[in-house]
């Protein structure tokens, strides 16, 4: 017996980050190879990955491009915007269980949403509440879709 499961060939996994598929199928169709000629198999329990030396290629490329260019979008916090502009933080490391539980994206230390506020980076709540916490990095946040067409559902 194999120890993964086969896929049908346009199976999507729920796994994936959408980001580094829409950049693999890029790839794909840059390199004149089909996106879709490929399977998902399950590597371990709840983990999948795409098979395909191909696509396997393609997808690999596109995660460590994505990864380097999410490391280089962090700026340091004396660039970030003092005009209540609302940004994402990195918080930093050794933060208390209880303040990543309440601050971070689960599993990160990404915080979204704060902006300059009474003289100190805060989350934007609308609620002036005591934050101890001085972020170490920070990003804009990223642009929203012109419409929910672009996300693949149907505007109306």
């Amino acid at each position: 017996m194999y120890p993964f499961h086969i896929r049908p060939k346009n199976w999507r996994p729920t796994m994936t980050d959408p980001r580094i598929e829409a950049a693999a199928r890029a790839l794909c169709i840059a390199h004149r190879n089909d996106p879709d000629d490929l399977v998902w198999i399950t590597t371990e329990p709840g983990v999948q990955e795409p098979y395909g030396p191909r696509w396997v290629t393609c997808y690999h490329e596109a995660k460590q491009a994505l990864d380097a260019a999410d490391a280089a979008a962090w700026r340091p916090m004396s660039d970030a915007p003092k005009d209540g502009t609302v940004i994402n933080v990195l918080l930093p490391v050794g933060i208390s269980k209880s303040d990543q539980d309440f601050y971070c994206y689960p599993g990160s230390r990404v915080s979204f949403g704060w902006a300059w506020e009474n003289q100190k980076f805060r989350p934007w709540t609308g609620l002036n509440l005591p934050v101890f916490i001085e972020p170490t990095h920070w990003q804009p946040l990223p642009a929203p879709p012109a419409s929910s067409a672009e996300l693949g559902g149907v505007d109306g």
